[in-house]
């Protein structure tokens, strides 16, 4: 079945080798494969990009005018070879070179990976060409454990990402590893679906990858109405503080930079702003009287 509207899919790939991964590296792989090439074969006109991204760097992997010119384009068969070579050689690269930045630097943050840069990346990307399609889409994809502090030091950069993705009129969706021992209702990635209507989809056995992403998130927009798609939760919008990285039900909040913190400070930390204080009340005398009788 072929669809007559063209769409731009943007597909991020989270390349931290972490365990979800290595251990059904090949399987995962073809999946993402399979996926892409299915998308292609719905329109001849819908186009895919994919962006690696790992916890040192973001890298389009997909179109590789290196690879490109190792295939002529005189069939729809050497177009999906073309997809084949470069998302393979593009994360087997990725990730070694990630394994080589992991051994000469330990630092936690190396575990967490730049998905807010590679968002970013994908919007300019599709707002480059998006006169050449009827829609156009953003999908991460992560076999992460997805958990409320997941990502958190991303907060800001993700917020402006989700919110220039409403006003483009941009859908993202996510798909990760199950989160059935974690309360994932407060995580930033799932606060993206919410934000832009899209699908937040957790795969409790990646060997089951594929299965998912052609059921549920390689229709488009308009085509989703009409399947029954996975229930949606209630999704909190608790934000994270930038003192401290974690998510908070009340703070204090810069009136210049919107920074939110955990706690009082007279100078906001991000924008330098040096708050000004109002007199303090002094309580009358008939509050004295009453505090001490």
């Amino acid at each position: 079945m072929t669809s007559s509207r063209c769409s731009h899919v943007v597909l991020i790939l989270d390349l931290c080798p972490s365990r979800a991964i290595i251990d059904c590296l090949e399987h995962w792989l073809n999946s993402v494969i399979a996926f892409a090439n299915t998308h292609l074969l719905l329109n001849e006109k819908n186009a895919l990009t994919v962006i690696g991204c790992h916890a040192d760097a973001n890298r389009v992997i997909h179109p590789n005018k290196r690879i490109q010119e190792m295939f002529p384009r005189d069939s729809q068969h050497h177009s999906f070879l073309e997809v084949t070579e470069s998302i393979s050689a593009g994360i087997k690269s990725m990730m070694n070179e990630w394994r080589t930045t992991l051994s000469q630097k330990h630092h936690s943050n190396l575990f967490e990976p730049l998905i807010s840069g590679a968002l970013s990346l994908s919007l300019c990307h599709i707002n480059r060409r998006k006169s050449e399609f009827d829609s156009s889409r953003v999908m991460i994809i992560t076999p992460s454990l997805d958990h409320p502090f997941f990502l958190t030091s991303q907060y800001m950069h993700f917020m402006n990402c989700f919110f220039t993705s409403q006003k483009m009129q941009v859908m993202i969706d996510v798909t990760t590893a199950n989160t059935e021992a974690q309360d994932s209702s407060n995580s930033i990635l799932r606060q993206a679906c919410d934000i832009t209507g899209g699908t937040y989809l957790c795969v409790p056995n990646q060997k089951a990858l594929l299965q998912y992403l052609m059921w549920v998130l390689l229709p488009d927009k308009e085509s989703r109405s009409s399947l029954v798609l996975p229930q949606k939760v209630a999704v909190g919008s608790r934000a994270a503080c930038f003192c401290h990285r974690t998510l908070i039900d009340i703070g204090y909040v810069c009136s210049v930079c919107l920074s939110v913190f955990c706690s009082f400070s007279p100078i906001c930390s991000t924008c330098s702003t040096i708050f000004k204080l109002g007199p303090v009340p002094i309580p009358s005398s008939k509050t004295l009287n009453k505090t001490r009788g």
